[in-house]
């Protein structure tokens, strides 16, 4: 559509068409009209009034690959939401969206690190461990490293080196009186719809100044091989009839790869 307005004066558009006065956001000034009108644009040029459409939405080409950054991010977003769902419910603290968005953001990176790989084999990384408790870090608490290996059919190791635990284990409140050390590892195909699972140990020892040997815990997840499995480490102080708040309930993910 081109050519002059047939419209003199200067008149708001809702005087023209009042009943598109809440949908009309063009102005008729100085004999031009100019602004928009529902999926049109109308604009002025030597005298003239011209219309055109708005531009819509673009649409992604046929055939054309989707960004593998956004597939990654959906994914991970997705998978380890439900994964996180069931560990919550293990732990002592609550969850903030901070504890979910921190862990997503750091499953992601190491995903996108690792999807290709032929073998991404589960171990604990003392310096690359996510913590899920952002009110106290496992790193300040425990001063000793744990390993973890994966020794087939669906059979994790974790292997605590002998440790005295009023040495090892820091900033514990005073009435501590023992420890809890629970240890999860969430599974899932990591696919589509596919669910999320759980396998837990426990390990609870004195929090007194003694030398307690080392000890190896197996978790027997049954998780098919391929998988994808997280694996958890908690430390929970202990004292009959008392509760602690979140600043003494260390939690973090020490170790992320696919089952063999």
């Amino acid at each position: 559509m081109a050519g002059t307005s047939q419209f003199t004066g200067k008149q708001p558009a809702d005087c023209i068409y009042p009943h598109l006065k809440f949908i009309m956001m063009a102005k008729f000034e100085d004999g031009n009209l100019s602004g928009s009108f529902g999926n049109f644009i109308f604009y002025s040029r030597d005298g003239k009034t011209y219309v055109r459409s708005k531009p819509g939405r673009r649409k992604k080409k046929r055939g054309q690959p989707a960004d593998p950054n956004k597939t990654i991010f959906g994914k991970v977003s997705t998978q380890g939401s439900r994964m996180l769902n069931i560990l919550r419910r293990q732990l002592l603290f609550s969850f903030s969206l901070a504890s979910y968005n921190n862990t997503r953001s750091w499953m992601r990176n190491q995903y996108a690190a690792n999807q290709q790989q032929s073998q991404w084999d589960i171990s604990a990384r003392p310096n690359d461990m996510c913590q899920l408790n952002i009110a106290a870090d496992l790193r300040d608490m425990l001063f000793t490293s744990v390993a973890v290996m994966d020794t087939g059919a669906g059979k994790l190791q974790v292997s605590i080196p002998a440790m005295n635990p009023q040495r090892d284990i820091k900033k514990l409140p005073a009435q501590t009186t023992a420890v809890n050390m629970k240890l999860a590892v969430l599974y899932t195909a990591f696919e589509g719809s596919s669910p999320a699972y759980i396998a837990m140990e426990q390990y609870q020892f004195n929090y007194e100044n003694t030398l307690l040997p080392a000890k190896d815990i197996i978790i027997d997840t049954e998780a098919p091989a391929g998988n994808l499995a997280l694996v958890v480490l908690a430390i929970e102080p202990v004292k009959e009839g008392k509760s602690f708040t979140a600043e003494w309930l260390p939690a973090a993910i020490i170790g992320m790869g696919r089952v063999k």
